[in-house]
């Protein structure tokens, strides 16, 4: 699994399941990247979130993922986080386990991330 060192945790709340993993960004969260994230996201009754720097994005929805992905630098020019970045995807919900093996592998693909 190349670009990504997983840190899994499983937890059973009341009825749901909660899946955590932390990945590194292969390569910047590109649009292409993002709409492969929201189409695999959008399979699942699951809510999926992105994690960067305590924001919050629906893995549904690309606006939210886009926004993520962008930081202010200290001048205020915006700019895409770069490869390496630490990036949490957090997944509640009855199909959370299933959710987080689609998502790690997605996030693991080398192909779906631009050079």
């Amino acid at each position: 699994m190349r670009g990504v060192e997983p840190n899994l945790r499983g937890v059973k709340v009341e009825d749901e399941v909660l899946e955590d993993l932390e990945f590194r960004l292969i390569s910047r969260l590109s649009v292409r990247a993002s709409s492969q994230i929201v189409d695999a996201a959008s399979k699942f009754s699951s809510k999926i979130e992105l994690i960067h720097n305590g924001n919050h994005a629906n893995a549904k929805t690309i606006f939210e993922i886009l926004l993520l992905s962008k930081i202010i630098d200290p001048s205020g020019q915006s700019r895409d986080l770069p490869a390496g970045t630490p990036v949490r995807i957090r997944i509640q919900g009855a199909d959370a386990a299933a959710a987080m093996k689609v998502m790690s592998r997605l996030m693991s693909d080398a192909s779906a991330w631009p050079a």
